[in-house]
């Protein structure tokens, strides 16, 4: 059997996506999620909703995957496992029924198995984790909290806190993905500039920011 690579598994994801219509959304790779401590796979962002990809090639196990998934899902509005065809009869019962399941075969083919569930409760202090320290600064001082000389006096821990208790999970999840947004956008406007008639493992740098700091 032909064992099929995280990287290929990427580029067929993405090239799945790119074929929706309306495209309403942007994509980004290797996501810095957690304060750094997770990368999602790829992220499919918009204004209103984010679906996290999480790849599991021949070459991985799924021994993170539990912790993987459990992040995701207390961040993002849905969450998919991507798999080899051969890796499918062993995932679908390990995960839970709310997650995506599509597998990728040796032909290159994404198949949706199982359409992922909306999550309807997302985790607060978990979306601040998604937002960089000056954006946390600007958000409050559009919220008139302290000025910005005072804001950057204080650890990332408090500013997270801070947001937690003036904003509602819907407004902290609207800030957070209206941040990822901004971020992303640029990268994947050079990327869909730039890609030819095939995509190519080159390209997967456009979309990712993950020598950036936070």
């Amino acid at each position: 059997m032909i064992k099929i690579y995280e990287a290929e598994m990427k580029l067929d994801l993405i090239s799945f996506l790119l074929k929706e219509q309306p495209r309403t959304f942007i994509i980004g790779s290797e996501v810095p999620v957690n304060q750094s401590e997770n990368l999602v796979d790829i992220l499919k962002i918009s204004k209103r909703a984010c679906h996290a990809y999480e790849i599991k090639s021949d070459q991985d196990n799924f021994i993170r995957l539990p912790k993987q998934i459990e992040t995701y899902t207390s961040l993002f509005d849905y969450t998919s496992v991507v798999v080899s065809k051969a890796n499918y009869h062993k995932i679908i019962k390990e995960i839970p029924k709310k997650i995506g399941i599509l597998v990728i075969d040796e032909n290159h083919v994404v198949t949706i198995k199982r359409k992922a569930t909306k999550i309807l409760r997302l985790n607060k202090m978990g979306l601040t984790k998604l937002l960089w320290k000056n954006e946390l600064i600007n958000i409050l001082q559009d919220k008139q909290i302290g000025t910005k000389k005072e804001l950057n006096k204080l650890s990332d821990v408090t500013l997270r806190q801070i947001l937690v208790s003036i904003l509602t999970t819907k407004e902290l999840k609207n800030l957070s993905y209206k941040h990822l947004l901004t971020r992303y956008v640029y990268k994947y406007k050079n990327f869909m500039g730039n890609i030819g008639l095939e995509l190519l493992k080159d390209d997967l740098l456009e979309l990712s920011l993950k020598n950036q700091s936070i």
